[in-house]
């Protein structure tokens, strides 16, 4: 049983804006799929919404310990030959999770990566985008509805200790084993952090 959790939800912020957010998502395999099919199943049942102005990737975007760089596979087996048309058509813009930290060139690797389609935006650790129509814009242009801000920050860097005990406990625990860390990352993840949580 996994015990990763995946925040789901198409929220129309504005009449003419509305966002997927998507936190907890870089496995491969069935479990993305499924989330994928359900991100599918959501738009398809809006169709009278707003169409999507954008993908928020809340951080944790690839598992166990983040990518290694910018031509990495698990960019394609677990991003983009997963997230498909519709999602592959709009702006995924990120933020790290400690995961996204499991291994020293994970962050660069995400912050300089540049996607064929261009649709991968993550300027920086910590930055702020504007929306106007659903589209993206500057907070300086003219907007003749809602200017909507989203403030993106990086909390491993804020609190790197807090968020980044879970995960190097589970690495000392499997020793550098790559089948092992997988398993603990998602079968056992609850586990570790209910025994931080109890220490005094």
């Amino acid at each position: 049983m996994f015990h990763l959790i995946f925040q789901l939800c198409l929220t129309p912020i504005v009449s003419d804006s509305s966002f997927y957010l998507l936190g907890d998502w870089g496995l491969n395999g069935l479990e993305q799929t499924a989330v994928r099919n359900a991100m599918v199943h959501k738009a398809n049942s809006m169709a009278k919404s707003p169409s999507t102005t954008a993908v928020l990737s809340l951080g944790d975007n690839f598992y166990p310990t983040g990518v290694t760089s910018t031509s990495d596979p698990l960019w394609e087996s677990a991003w983009s030959s997963i997230y498909t048309f519709p999602f592959s058509d709009v702006n995924w813009y990120a933020i790290l999770g400690n995961h996204d930290y499991g291994n020293v060139n994970s962050p660069e690797a995400e912050l300089s990566f540049d996607a064929p389609q261009h649709n991968w935006i993550m300027p920086d650790y910590n930055y702020v985008e504007y929306f106007c129509g659903g589209q993206r814009s500057f907070r300086t242009s003219p907007c003749s509805s809602d200017l909507v801000a989203i403030v993106f920050i990086d909390a491993p860097r804020l609190a790197p200790y807090e968020s980044s005990s879970a995960i190097e406990t589970i690495l000392n625990m499997c020793d550098g084993d790559e089948v092992c860390v997988e398993g603990m990352a998602s079968d056992t993840y609850s586990k570790v952090s209910a025994s931080e949580a109890s220490e005094p």
